[in-house]
């Protein structure tokens, strides 16, 4: 075990709880926009067009913040039992850089380098 351990992981968690705030935040964000949206109405075709437009980006926004929230949970779920640093699928360490880079990994890049290959 390396000797920090503990405060690397507790970084870990302090950016994944503040990621995950964020993206929490912009969830309520966008169902307030969809509330105010219906309550307002919509007006004529550039409003309706500029309506569209904007709920497609919103819509898009939603789908990434919905499928990275359980992620991020996971991945503190992860460090609370202690399974954070290894990979799901070959038991071997995932490796810092990695979780750094992409704190919700729960896969080695070596298996995740075989898993894109295999859906490709």
């Amino acid at each position: 075990m390396h000797h920090d351990a503990p405060t690397w992981l507790d970084h870990q968690r302090t950016t994944i709880e503040a990621r995950l705030a964020t993206l929490e935040s912009r969830v309520q964000r966008i169902g307030d926009h969809y509330k105010r949206e219906a309550d307002a109405g919509v007006g004529g075709i550039v409003d309706h067009a500029q309506a569209h437009e904007d709920d497609e980006v919103v819509g898009d926004l939603e789908a990434l913040a919905e499928t990275e929230v359980p992620a991020l949970r996971h991945a503190l779920e992860r460090i609370t039992l202690g399974t954070y640093e290894t990979c799901t699928s070959c038991g071997e360490p995932i490796g810092r850089p990695r979780l750094e880079a992409k704190p919700e990994a729960t896969t080695c890049a070596a298996c995740a380098r075989q898993r894109e290959s295999a859906r490709a």
